[in-house]
């Protein structure tokens, strides 16, 4: 085509013989090379338009997509926190679970009155969780090699610390020498990653942490104030990027962030009394600087009615509307434990008693399918009060049902999450949420890749990898999570010692921390006896042994059990603490 148009060219110079060849062969050149740059621009633009219109066209079509998008505006920090459950949806849970503990009693009283039956007051299981254990370390802007001011000292984790447990949830520091800080008559436990420990990493755990405040208004203002210096001269984003920082403010470029949840609920349709107005319970959700989540209630919260599931309504022979309005007993002692009523109801906020602050519960998140292992784990092995229920999650309310262990399994579809719900105490519980299905088999290699009787040391640059990650994506990592869990410990009491640890050994789960062997050990009963202290590091599938040929117990997670009897001397102690 080319040589074609030279040829004409050649011709028309020849006829008219002044015109400049070079000048008008460029021009002509140009000409055709700027339309065919304009069509081919107008090609592109019009694939690229049809390419994003495809894209829409295919994220509307995708249910699962959408549902990701609208759970991310819903619940923030999906790097940091996998959990499926909003701060509503777990309130409910363990008011749910309270209540139903009571309601469940009272049936079986009416259908088994013999001497052997028991009941939830005899404290079967665990009887008080008084303190969880977490390795904090230092400021988390030292991965930022622009940033010269962070440096890798105890000093500056102790002071970071105390800032976010102190200064802002308000906590108080223990009179000892040890770094504990109270919240009512529970306390946390703080560390520093151990210079000879390579393996010991700040903590985060896989889910959150629930606590009762005394005065949640008070706590948002001191939560505002505390974001507004570390956003003043930073990316203002809260999660971890980057910026250029206050340098007064040692909150800069850490994980610190916290976002309020509201839930709103008529509880009634009295207008003589105004209980038609909508009622607002509120939960402040808190990332600290390591990027553990708190939620935070108010220790007066109660319990609403539409909290229990319709099955445990026909056991109160009443409905949700009539419940918020139970009348007095003439019995002083039956006011205070009645629901709605006493200060000790079971469907109180509080910690042992309404308007007592405390850790009200610990949600950890399980693999797919294993709630019901979990709930055989407590029941049978710590002879605890627990059920497995599902949760249709959303961000301002849930709709649970109480189900038997044996359907726990598989339940989870597109909206709703299988729990296992363990009584810790009064007013306290374990919460074991069930992670999506497609995170089972990275969950279950990352925990049974471990042997039971010794410990798999972490090497430094995997620790300090998993530090400095911001996100904590299954999808593409799945042994972050159990890397920064590990070492995680709560501590319990329990009625039945001597029987525990029998049961333990018999599944070779007893294990001595050799991070606590100046304070106990328990690889004998004589040694546990002397120290008060069993302690076990994992939970199990307890029917799985007789389908391994090893005989190794198959891992559903770990989570290290600080385990006393009641006759320990610390039980039920008062620890300092001033509300804030």
């Amino acid at each position: 085509m080319m040589t074609a148009f030279r040829l004409l060219l050649l011709l028309y110079c020849c006829c008219y013989p002044g015109v400049d060849l070079v000048r008008d062969a460029t021009a002509l050149s140009l000409a055709s090379s700027n339309t065919v740059t304009t069509s081919n621009n107008k090609n592109n633009k019009n694939m690229s338009t049809s390419t994003t219109q495809q894209q829409q066209q295919h994220q509307q079509q995708d249910p699962r997509l959408q549902q990701q998008q609208q759970q991310q505006k819903q619940l923030p920090w999906r790097d940091t926190n996998r959990s499926p459950l909003s701060g509503n949806d777990l309130r409910n849970l363990v008011i749910e679970a309270s209540t139903k503990e009571e309601i469940d009693d009272d049936d079986d009283e009416n259908e088994n009155d013999d001497e052997e039956s028991s009941s939830f007051l005899d404290v079967p299981g665990i009887a008080w969780l008084e303190h969880i254990n977490l390795i904090v370390g230092i400021n988390t802007c030292m991965n930022n090699n622009s940033n010269s001011d962070c440096t890798d000292t105890d000093t500056d984790t102790r002071t970071l610390a105390e800032k976010f447990y102190i200064d802002v949830m308000g906590m108080t520091p223990d009179k000892s020498k040890s770094f504990h800080v109270n919240l009512g008559r529970q306390q946390f436990h703080l560390a520093y990653p151990k210079k000879e420990r390579e393996d010991e990493i700040p903590h985060r755990i896989h889910g959150s942490i629930g606590i009762a405040v005394p005065d949640i208004n008070t706590l948002k203002e001191r939560l505002i104030e505390a974001k507004k210096n570390k956003n003043s001269h930073g990316d203002g984003n809260g999660d971890g990027d980057k910026g250029i920082g206050n340098k007064n403010d040692s909150f800069c470029n850490t994980l610190f962030d916290f976002y309020e949840e509201k839930e709103c609920y008529d509880i009634g349709t009295d207008t003589d009394d105004n209980t038609n107005s909508p009622t607002y319970y509120k939960v402040i959700t808190v990332r600290c600087p390591w990027g553990n989540v708190f939620r935070c209630y108010s220790a007066y919260d109660r319990g609403r009615p539409t909290v229990l599931s319709s099955s445990s309504l026909s056991l109160l022979s009443t409905s949700s509307s009539s419940l918020s309005s139970i009348l007095p007993s003439p019995q002083k002692m039956t006011n205070l434990h009645s629901l709605q009523i006493g200060m000790h109801g079971q469907d109180k906020m509080g910690v042992l008693c309404e308007g007592q602050p405390g850790i009200r519960f610990i949600e950890l998140l399980c693999p797919y399918g294993s709630s019901d292992k979990v709930y055989n784990f407590y029941r049978k092995i710590l002879q605890c009060s627990c059920y497995c229920t599902t949760v249709s999650s959303s961000s301002s309310s849930s709709s649970s049902s109480a189900r038997s262990p044996s359907h726990c399994r598989n339940v989870r579809q597109n909206t709703t999450t299988a729990c296992c719900i363990v009584s810790a105490g009064p007013g306290i519980h374990l919460v074991f949420v069930e992670e999506d299905e497609e995170d089972k088999p990275k969950l279950a290699a990352a925990y049974n890749d471990t042997d039971v009787a010794t410990t798999t040391t972490t090497t430094a640059a995997a620790a300090a990898a998993a530090a400095a990650a911001v996100t904590t994506d299954r999808a593409n990592n799945g042994d972050v999570v159990t890397t920064m869990m590990k070492g995680v410990h709560i501590c319990i009491y329990v009625h039945d010692f001597k029987g525990l640890y029998n049961r333990l050994s018999d599944h070779s789960l007893i294990w001595t921390n050799p991070r606590f062997t100046r304070l106990d050990s328990c690889d004998t009963w004589k040694e546990a006896k002397n120290s008060r202290t069993l302690r076990f590091r994992y939970i199990i599938d307890i029917n799985d042994n007789d389908n391994d040929q090893s005989n190794k117990p198959k891992i559903l997670m770990e989570l290290e059990h600080e385990t006393r009897p009641i006759r320990h001397g610390q039980f039920m102690k008062v620890p300092y603490y001033v509300s804030k």
